[in-house]
């Protein structure tokens, strides 16, 4: 049984490591404190250490250095705080093999445990070149040693084996998602910045001019001529790391023709992709909508008054396309008339944009937009009976959830007037929730207090 150390000084965080990874049938011991988990690392039967960067007495830095400067080779996985990027840098110079980012969604971890113990333990590839050489860099392969100017140069595990992977390639590009498959062993792509981090220290240690790298060059991914192109990148960018679950609290604003204001609260949970389940505060009024099995169903005082088709575009493009496969997404998307041949590129809130249904110009032809840096759903415009007037709805508010976003504000606009505002709060991804709270047959029993 592979065993797993959890350098971990929060006991809650700690249970809850210990608990899914036995779930996952790994062994698991729990260190408290840096030093006492220095000593167990020491021991041969280790053969991953997850490791938290902020331990009382001796921290996780010392710790990891402690470990490299022995020669001990096992991986190992550091836990930093969201948005401290100068941690995640250090950890990796030190010799970290990876980095989670709290809060983390125990999909996310478990895929990196596993990745990493499968590159620890997978057979040697083909033989490769004794020597190979670019500029003043030599990589000696059956050392794993590298040498510039014939200085020795210290590369993280990581590091040596990204370089080899654009080596093999002689010259030719490398995705992100390739050099994270190969590299960490991920399915899919996971978050950019690892690949991004570890490129950015190649440079560092390899070029002579990092104003003006020679070797180790960044090339922009062409634009995606079609919607469908558009989409497989948006499924790649996040595919097996977007949230599995989502539950907010839903604060709503109906704004009436006269200027009068109205306002409700929903409590809504949603398990992606393709389920979503509102229910109208009280909650003990039993009313509220559910939609799953690509239908609406509508429910007053717990009981079914209408069950129609329905494939829900906001659900689709907003979640559902990062968590199902991409034919899946396109039929959908095809299916509610929105012409996936055409895209142009726009700009949003001074942020560029991919606008797919509609040519340059066009605002009332049926057509979406995706936020180009981060990949994320922004707009949708939709004609109304009057085709010289559009529904305009409009994802705001974007915040990070580890390596996924979620927008906490959406405005419905009819003819350029705001009619809809809705506002989230509570927001909480990953939570558990049960299978019958989805099941229009369980509406009652399964409502959630």
């Amino acid at each position: 049984m592979t065993r797993v150390l959890v350098i971990e000084d929060n006991p809650d965080l700690a249970y809850g490591l210990r608990n899914n990874l036995e779930i996952e049938g790994y062994e698991v011991d729990v260190v408290g404190d840096g030093a006492k988990g220095l000593a167990r690392a020491r021991d041969a039967d280790v053969e991953l250490v997850i490791l938290d960067l902020m331990l009382p007495g001796m921290d996780g830095f010392r710790v990891l250095r402690a470990l490299r400067d022995e020669g001990r080779r096992v991986p190992v996985l550091i836990l930093t705080a969201r948005g401290e990027e100068s941690d995640k840098v250090r950890g990796l110079r030190l010799g970290a093999d990876d980095y989670v980012t709290k809060p983390f969604g125990v999909l996310e971890l478990l895929a990196r445990v596993e990745a990493l113990l499968r590159r620890a333990t997978r057979d040697p590839a083909a033989p490769e070149p004794d020597v190979e050489r670019f500029g003043e860099v030599e990589v000696v392969s059956a050392s794993r040693t590298v040498m510039r100017a014939g200085q020795p140069v210290a590369l993280t595990p990581k590091e040596y084996e990204l370089l080899v992977a654009l080596l093999r390639r002689r010259g030719a590009v490398a995705s992100r998602v390739e050099l994270l498959t190969e590299v960490w062993g991920y399915n899919s792509a996971v978050m950019s910045r690892t690949v991004d981090t570890h490129i950015a220290e190649l440079r560092r240690k390899l070029e002579e001019d990092l104003a003006a790298p020679q070797h180790i060059l960044t090339v922009a991914p062409r634009p995606p001529r079609s919607g469908r192109e558009l989409l497989r990148q948006m499924h790649d960018r996040y595919a097996g790391h977007w949230y599995g679950t989502l539950t907010f609290v839903q604060q709503n604003t109906a704004t009436h023709p006269d200027g009068s204001t109205e306002h409700s609260v929903w409590r809504e949970y949603a398990a992606i992709p393709g389920r979503l389940r509102i229910d109208f505060q009280p909650g003990d009024s039993g009313n509220g909508a559910l939609f799953a099995n690509d239908s609406q169903y509508t429910f007053a005082h717990d009981s079914l008054r209408e069950a129609t088709a329905f494939v829900h575009p906001l659900m689709v493009l907003g979640f559902d396309v990062y968590a199902q496969p991409v034919q899946r997404t396109i039929a959908q998307l095809e299916g509610l008339k929105i012409d996936l041949a055409t895209v142009h590129e726009d700009a949003w809130h001074g942020r560029p944009v991919f606008v797919v249904g509609a040519r340059a110009g066009d605002l009332h032809t049926r057509q979406f937009w995706v936020d180009k840096g981060r990949l994320v759903f922004v707009r949708m415009l939709q004609p109304g009976r009057d085709t010289t007037k559009a529904s305009d709805v409009r994802f705001e508010d974007y915040r990070p959830v580890g390596p996924a976003w979620v927008s906490a504000r959406v405005e419905f606009l009819n003819d350029g007037q705001q009619r809809w505002l809705e506002e989230y709060s509570e927001i909480k991804t990953d939570v558990a929730l049960p299978e019958g709270l989805f099941d229009p047959r369980r509406w009652r029993e399964s409502r959630i207090p």
